[in-house]
């Protein structure tokens, strides 16, 4: 019987996802599913599965598995402060080629003035009046913290003021439509600029909350009677399931995203936390109390073992052989040396696979090694551990006692509950919408829940009926939260502007790019100091400003208003104010100054001023060498202007600086289908990639595909410290 049980459970653990995918089910975690199956094929209903040696066997390498991997997803780098130049976004690039397909659409020598319409207000409190208005509210040598975000308030007040005056004046002049739209930018400013917690903070206080609710429903429970295990109780309704909350989140392209971000934090505390309180309460429950003490030993073991092999993944690397794979062996011997010294210090096993997988994670491991983990872990091993946890369960005994089945809605409605803290510390950052999704989501307790339930259940501290009732309850939970997150969830407005982009100009140049650009996540800031230019594209483009003299007053009063209306605090600046050079030297010169990452200048041609600004770090925009360019590379292959012409299609440049990717072939990165390297410089030269082309830390990689595909990915590759998803 032993043999056919096995056969039987591999055939389930086949069949399940073959089913999934063949009827599209994809709001439904997989653990969860083959639970279910486990259900119909235990003694709960079919009874053709029993639960013998070699099966249990299996099941336990598949728990200690499933914890190792779930170890492996925590990145360490984002629990601890991040320091460093701000992010290079590739909204340069995305400008830059826009300005280039200006170039073929509009005449160098098109005649911009002469349009009708009404002079817009001036900004800063002016109208072409007193200067000394627009100078700024503080000065910039200002370093002490408390100056600084006086000045920032004082700043903001400011701008509210300017918003408003421009909302009056566009309603005196019978423009409902334009103060319509600037009320409701208004709205969006003070949201936007309002002083918010950080991610981390969010997150603690989102769990904070959850332990303290998960504490008041163990006291209820405990003095209704209903459960009396208080300590066990606030383990199980804190729980967070990890693994399931990044699936979800990479489904649904949200993991970088700020809400991303936030709800994974949220999941790591999930999942650390509970994980040693079980250690704990294992050790008091089993009458080891006085050995957990002894507990320290084994983060010390883990760091040892850190210290000892780091590094040796990348000479793994360079001797491994197919028939030696010694990443996966390094893996196993992490594994089984840490859940050795677990369980000879009184802790449990789980615990001691959990900091392994962070100690191989740590290790920085290939793209590859990551995979072939995965594929044994979640290939073999855990769908055996999930599916005998189905067949161990006794529904049957469940429905005969009354007070498991009064347990089970109770356990249902405490799974939710918990979490509604959640809700209340996203709230602080987010859209109610998208906190109560966050909220859902993180309902998802499975994969820790049953390891948890099985430590219990060894303790001899919960009947079996209780087992299945809590079991029961985590499956319902887990088939609600990644359903409501999917249903519930929408792009917060903050999230969607990903790229913001600074223009001073408003002409053929610059509209083509906003007209091209507008529908692709981008914040833009444009103002004009021509009164027929504003006149003329006051209507297409939105939050067009106009100030005048930013071309001919004093550096320092330009500086004091260009910084006030937040045209430094973008990522890309393009300085395309006049046909002079002079102007847009002035204006480039004061974004790199004030630390704009991206600064474009918009020339007419070549000079030894262009090659002196490019040197210290201002891309120059020759206009008719871009053409020049242009025409030469259609000339050569006519599909060049499609790519050119292309708003959604393009190519854009990343510097590799993260650890996860530099160091590493291409074949090992973790990419998006849609995404293609298409060449690499290093250097001075250009390298045409392949799968085994080896990227090195600070080359530049050239992508092409979609914005919203690449995008991420480009920040990825150039933030240090992150690790691949």
């Amino acid at each position: 019987m032993g043999q056919w049980s096995i056969l039987i459970v591999l055939l389930a653990a086949l069949i399940v996802p073959i089913l999934m995918a063949r009827f599209n089910i994809c709001s439904v975690p997989t653990a969860v599913a083959e639970i279910l199956i486990g259900i119909i094929l235990g003694k709960s209903l079919l009874n053709l599965v029993s639960d013998g040696t070699q099966l249990k066997l299996l099941s336990d390498i598949g728990v200690v598995l499933l914890m190792f991997l779930s170890g492996m997803e925590i990145d360490v780098s984002a629990l601890l402060p991040r320091h460093g130049r701000k992010s290079v976004d590739p909204a340069a690039g995305a400008v830059m080629r826009s300005l280039q397909k200006a170039v073929g659409l509009i005449s160098p020598d098109l005649d911009l003035t002469g349009a009708s319409g009404y002079p817009g207000p001036g900004l800063g409190g002016t109208s072409g009046t007193d200067d000394a208005g627009n100078a700024g509210t503080a000065p910039a040598h200002l370093q002490s913290e408390r100056d600084r975000l006086r000045q920032d308030r004082q700043s903001r007040r400011e701008e509210i003021r300017d918003r408003r005056r421009q909302i009056r004046q566009a309603a005196r002049d019978g423009h409902q439509e334009r103060a319509r739209r600037l009320k409701a930018d208004l709205k969006d400013f003070r949201t936007a600029t309002r002083r918010q917690p950080t991610l981390l903070a969010v997150s603690l206080l989102a769990f904070g909350s959850v332990a303290i609710i998960s504490t008041l429903i163990a006291v209820v429970l405990h003095a209704t009677g209903l459960f009396s295990d208080i300590p066990l109780a606030v383990i199980l309704f804190s729980t967070v399931a990890l693994g399931v909350v990044i699936a979800t989140l990479t489904e649904k392209g949200v993991l970088q995203r700020p809400m991303g971000q936030t709800i994974l934090l949220t999941a790591v505390w999930g999942e650390v936390i509970p994980l040693l309180g079980l250690t704990v309460y294992a050790s008091v429950s089993g009458g080891n109390a006085g050995r957990l003490w002894l507990i320290v030993l084994l983060f010390v073991a883990a760091i040892l073992l850190l210290l000892r092999f780091r590094g040796i993944l990348a000479w793994f690397d360079k001797v491994t052989k197919a028939t030696t794979q010694l990443d996966i062996r390094l893996a196993f011997f992490l594994v089984f040396t840490l859940v050795a010294v677990a369980t000879e210090v009184g802790a449990e096993n789980i615990l001691g696979a959990f900091l392994a997988g962070i100690v191989m994670r740590l290790l920085n491991p290939s793209q590859a090694t990551h995979d072939k983990l995965t594929s044994i872990g979640y290939g073999f091993f855990i769908p055996i551990f999930f599916i005998m946890t189905g067949v161990r369960l006794d529904v049957r005994s469940l429905f005969t006692d009354t007070r498991a089945m009064l347990l089970l809605p109770v356990l249902i409605a405490a799974f939710l509950l918990a979490k509604s803290g959640v809700f209340l510390a996203f709230r602080s950052r987010f859209s109610a919408r998208n906190s109560l999704a966050a909220a859902f989501l993180t309902c998802t307790t499975i994969t820790l829940v049953v390891p948890s339930l099985n430590v219990a259940r060894n303790l001899k501290v919960i009947t079996q009926a209780q087992s299945s009732a809590f079991i029961l309850a985590a499956i319902v939970v887990c088939l609600l939260g990644p359903t409501l997150f999917n249903t519930l969830y929408r792009p917060e407005k903050q999230e969607s502007a990903q790229r913001r982009i600074a223009v001073l100009g408003a002409n053929g140049f610059t509209f083509t790019a906003a007209r091209d650009l507008k529908d692709e996540f981008t914040q833009w800031h444009v103002a004009t100091d021509r009164q027929e230019n504003y006149r003329l594209y006051d209507s297409q483009i939105s939050d067009l400003l106009y100030e005048p003299g930013l071309e001919s007053r004093d550096q320092g009063v330009v500086e004091g208003w260009l910084r006030d209306h937040g045209f430094f605090d973008v990522d890309v600046f393009v300085a395309a104010l006049s046909r002079q050079g002079e102007a847009n030297d002035r204006l480039a010169l004061l974004a790199h100054k004030n630390g704009v990452p991206r600064v474009i200048e918009w020339r007419d041609a070549e000079s030894d001023t262009a090659r002196a600004l490019r040197a210290q770090g201002i891309e120059v925009f020759n206009a008719r060498s871009v053409a020049s360019s242009a025409l030469k590379a259609i000339i050569e292959s006519p599909a060049a202007y499609e790519l050119l012409s292309s708003s959604s299609f393009s190519v854009y440049d990343a510097r590799v600086t993260n650890p996860a990717y530099a160091g590493k072939p291409l074949a090992d990165w973790p990419m998006n289908r849609e995404l293609t390297v298409t060449l690499i410089r290093r250097g001075g030269r250009f390298i045409i990639p392949h799968g085994a082309t080896m990227v090195e830390p600070g080359d530049v990689v050239f992508l092409s595909g979609r914005y919203e595909v690449a995008a991420p990915f480009v920040r990825l590759l150039e933030t240090a410290g992150a690790g691949p998803v």
